[in-house]
């Protein structure tokens, strides 16, 4: 919501949640008319994704997992790099998968991976959308905060810590 660039969609995708979350949701969706909540019956993150993809109407999508925090100048500052740059595909910062922004027509055939319960369901996706990018840039700067901290996160689950 504090995003630089104003001319955003913001998409929340809730799966049943039963934390108090859809409620906050709906407050700042009734404040903010770029939010836009969509309830989904299926509890897979990848699905969730997959979701939001399909319906997103803008030109580029950026993607924050509900426990990371981005920079206020984040969307902004991609945005006008792929513009100046001429990247039809996608502007990332660091290595993190959601450190960047992606055209919609470039990623809307590439999908993650829809098992329930499965962790890092996102992997495959970086690695199809680099296969297939013709043109990518990386930037130095730091947007993305990937929050690790998390008890139960999958990051923290099987080990992989």
């Amino acid at each position: 919501m504090n995003q630089g660039l104003r001319d955003i969609e913001i998409l929340s995708i809730d799966a049943g949640s039963t934390d108090g979350t859809l409620e906050i949701l709906e407050e700042y969706a009734v404040s903010d008319e770029r939010i836009r909540i969509i309830h989904s019956d299926k509890r897979s993150y990848g699905y969730q994704v997959n979701l939001g993809i399909e319906s997103a109407k803008g030109e580029y999508i950026g993607i924050v997992e509900t426990d990371d925090i981005i920079n206020p100048n984040m969307y902004e500052r991609l945005y006008n790099i792929a513009i100046s740059q001429n990247l039809p595909e996608l502007a990332m910062q660091d290595y993190y998968l959601w450190a960047g922004i992606y055209q919609k027509d470039f990623i809307k055939d590439i999908r993650l991976s829809e098992t329930p319960g499965a962790t890092f369901q996102d992997t495959g996706f970086i690695y199809q959308v680099l296969s297939k990018a013709d043109r990518a840039m990386y930037i130095a700067d730091e947007l993305y905060y990937y929050r690790q901290t998390k008890g139960n996160s999958s990051f923290n689950k099987n080990g992989f810590r």
